[in-house]
Order: C-alpha cells, then sequence, then structure tokens
C-alpha cells in the first residue's frame, strides 16, 4: 500500500509540474513565426485565467470531427485524411506543449513495447512483458522529454530565424541549428532521461533511493547513449530542419523516435 501511494503521489507531481510549464512558461510567439507551427505557438497563459483542458480538449475534437476535408483530400484514404485531421489540431489546440508532451508519451511507451517484444522473440525462452517498464518510458516521455523538446525546438526555431536575417545560407544555418540540438539538447534530454528512469524504477520495485548511483548511472549511461543518438538523430535533425516544414517537425520527430526509444530502452534496461 505504502509502494502504490509512492508511485501515485509521483505520477501526480510529475503531470502538475508539466501542465504548469504548458500554462506558465514564458515563451511568446511573435509575429512572424507561422499561426500553424506546434512550437512557435503562443505558450503562456496567465495563471489566473486557465481555461478548463477538458474543455479545450473536447472542443478540439469537436473542430477535427466538423472540419471538412480539403478539395485534394476529401475521398482521399485514411493517411491523407490522417493527415489533414492533424494539421487541424495544430492550429486548433490551445496548449501546443501538452499536445507534444502527450505525443511523446505514447511514442516511447510504443518504443518500449516493441524493444520488450523484439527481446522476447530474439530469446530462447519467453519473458514476461514489464508494464512498469513501458509506464516508466510513458512518463518520462510525458514530464520530460516532450516538454524539453517543445521549448528547444522554440529556441532552435528563433536562432534559425536569426541566422536569417544575418544572411547565411540554408545550409550553414541548418548546420548551426543541428550542432544545438545535438549538444546542448542531447545532453540534457539524455541524462534528464537517466535520471528520471533510474528514479521511478527505485520507485515502481519499491528499494531506496541513492542519489550517488543515480548520477553514476547517468554518467556511465551518456556516452553509450549520446553515441546512440548522433547515429540517428544528427541525420535525422538535419532532414528536419532542411526539407521538412515547421508544422510537420513534430511528426516526423516522433517518427524517427519510435525507433530512437526502441533503442534507448534497450540501453537503459541494460
Amino acid at each position: 500500500m505504502h509502494l502504490k501511494r509512492n508511485i501515485i503521489s509521483a505520477l501526480v507531481l510529475l503531470c502538475l509540474v508539466t501542465l504548469a510549464t504548458s500554462f506558465n512558461t514564458p515563451l511568446k510567439r511573435t509575429s512572424k513565426l507561422p499561426v500553424s507551427s506546434l512550437h512557435n505557438k503562443n505558450l503562456n497563459a496567465s495563471p489566473s485565467n486557465v481555461p478548463d483542458i477538458a474543455s479545450d480538449i473536447a472542443s478540439s475534437i469537436t473542430s477535427l470531427a466538423s472540419h471538412p476535408s480539403s478539395p485534394t483530400l476529401r475521398g482521399g484514404s485514411l493517411l491523407q485524411t490522417t493527415w489533414s485531421q492533424y494539421q487541424t489540431l495544430l492550429q486548433t489546440f490551445r496548449y501546443p506543449i501538452l499536445l507534444t508532451a502527450l505525443s511523446t508519451s505514447f511514442v516511447a511507451f510504443l518504443g518500449d513495447l516493441l524493444s520488450q517484444i523484439v527481446l522476447c522473440i530474439s530469446k530462447t525462452t519467453i519473458a514476461a512483458y514489464s508494464i512498469h517498464r513501458s509506464l516508466i518510458m510513458l512518463i518520462i516521455g510525458f514530464a520530460w522529454t516532450g516538454p524539453v523538446l517543445h521549448i528547444l525546438y522554440f529556441y532552435v526555431e528563433k536562432f534559425g530565424e536569426f541566422l536569417d536575417n544575418k544572411g547565411i545560407t540554408k545550409f550553414k544555418k541548418v548546420t548551426y541549428q543541428v550542432i544545438i540540438n545535438q549538444t546542448i539538447g542531447a545532453f540534457s534530454i539524455n541524462a534528464g532521461f537517466m535520471f528520471l528512469f533510474y528514479t521511478l524504477q527505485t520507485l515502481f520495485n519499491g528499494s531506496e533511493f541513492s542519489l550517488k548511483t543515480a548520477k553514476y548511472l547517468v554518467a556511465s549511461k551518456m556516452k553509450t547513449i549520446v553515441g546512440a543518438s548522433w547515429m540517428i538523430w544528427v541525420p535525422a535533425s538535419f532532414t528536419n530542419f532542411y526539407w521538412m516544414p515547421k508544422n510537420s517537425r513534430v511528426l516526423f520527430t516522433n517518427v524517427v523516435a519510435a525507433f530512437y526509444n526502441f533503442v534507448l530502452s534497450i540501453i537503459a534496461n541494460s
């Protein structure tokens, strides 16, 4: 019973931190940024005048249901219709950081699920599925990876605009963006991931948390994780910033992240 209370308390705390970030982050959208871009929407809201999240989600779903497909997509495939609805959601959902956190948590959960399936197939004996592992990945995606990526992408986009005003070529601009993304971004996201992974693992197992062990785990795993990150995310980030439109970069990132989280889950659990 004591362990269950601790788990529930941790989940509630992580959710509250993420929601507080989504409502009170000081980032502001400038007039130069497109409204349709998920990472460049207005991210701040007055704490005294925060609308009900459930109502906002309901209105977004209603908008999706009533939004007609464009002439080029009407009567098209399910993939085309889904893409049209996704674009509509980006423009109508009031809290893009929350949307990013939700999508990232789903992808993290999926990545761990796939990693467990593959490991099970590769072994001679069938291993039991660990829901705790998948839940840990889901919580980290929602409370850490999603919000941090959202804010990181916002500033990377702003830095790209600054370079555009300096007349730098697109290739150089994207190269600088990838460097920032894969240095500051990669180290902060992966270090936070490993720390939270250990913390939640001790919570689920009912064992005692040790800050010394947490630091050692982060230090010992960082080289492997960052190495794997660069192999996947350097070419993926360059492709994302160079060719993908701004309002499609989150989706592209999540598609690549489905594979990356598969690798990350294997490393974290090794």
